[in-house]
This record gives C-alpha cells, structure tokens and sequence, in this order.
C-alpha cells in the first residue's frame, strides 16, 4: 500500500528569512530505504496565515500533490490520516476519501476538564474514523462522531521481556 509521509510544512519566515540546517530548502518527495516516501513543502509551499486566499492556494496545491502522486502509484482510494486537529486542511479535501483522526493526546494541556476546543470538534464530526488510544479520551470524545472506537497503545510484553542471547556482531558493544 503506498504511503506518502507529509511533514509539516514550515513557516514561510523560517524557510526565507532564518532557515537553520534542519529546514528542507526543496519542495518535493523523498524516497526513504524502507520504501516510505516523504513529501517535504520546502520553499515553494511554506505556511502562510494571511492572505486567507493564499494560505488557502498553498494547502490546496499541497494536497493535490499527494493525491496525484498515490494516484500515480496506483492508489484507488486515498485516506488522510490525522494525528493533530491543527494539520487538518482547512480547504475542501478534493480527491481525498477517507479521513482518519488518531487521538492519541489531550491538547488542552489542561488538568481539569474544559470544552473540547472547536477545530478538534469539527475534525471529529468530520472524520470517517476517530480513533481513541485511551478509554478515558475516548468517552470524553467519542460521542462526537459514531465510528469512534478504541485503539490501545501496546507492546506484547511477554515477547519483550524474554531473554535473547546477544548476537555475535554485537558482543563487543557495551550494554547498557
């Protein structure tokens, strides 16, 4: 199943007027060793805020890119999958047909409980499928959308806390 990697993109004054060495001057795709292709907004397709027209040109130019590269790879049916409300676009989603919201955090950053803030509510009764890693989140939450459902955070503990003998190549490394 071909998967595009979307970074964020950055900020149009850090790509033009402070870019450090971490900033990917190149607006484009690149093909990671593990097959997983990565779409870099670079210089050309920064994040703007103002004028709403061109933030709004620059969100929709970067979708089309990704829906017309997994076409190209063969993709049918193409699903944006979501960890965050602020990364949803904000711009009709043309060629997009499924949406997946994984809820992973709180971002109210808040001890006590407050309203759900309004983008993260918009997501959730928009999204095909909201996907919950807590219980707790998932009752807080859920009723905004049907398809919610519960996907636990996990590891298979048994398989990890098995011993293994230390491969040959690694011997001479010290542990920890």
């Amino acid at each position: 199943m071909p998967v595009i990697w979307v970074n964020p993109p950055y900020p149009w004054r850090t790509v033009w007027l402070n870019p450090g060495p971490d900033v990917v001057a190149r607006t484009g795709f690149s093909n990671h060793e593990s097959g997983l292709v990565q779409f870099h907004s670079g210089r050309w397709l920064p994040q703007i805020f103002n004028p709403r027209f061109l933030a709004h040109w620059f969100q929709r130019t970067r979708l089309r890119m990704m829906v017309k590269a997994l076409k190209k790879q063969g993709c049918e049916k193409v699903v944006l999958y979501v960890t965050r409300p602020v990364l949803m676009p904000s711009v009709p989603l043309e060629g997009i047909d499924r949406i997946v919201y994984h809820v992973f955090d709180d971002y109210s950053y808040s001890a006590t409980a407050k309203a759900i803030d309004a983008r993260e509510k918009s997501l959730l009764e928009r999204c095909d499928l909201p996907l919950f890693s807590s219980e707790i989140m998932l009752k807080d939450k859920g009723s905004y959308n049907a398809n919610a459902m519960h996907l636990p955070n996990g590891v298979d503990v048994a398989l990890f806390a098995q011993s293994y003998p230390v491969p040959n190549d690694m011997k001479s490394i010290p542990g920890p």
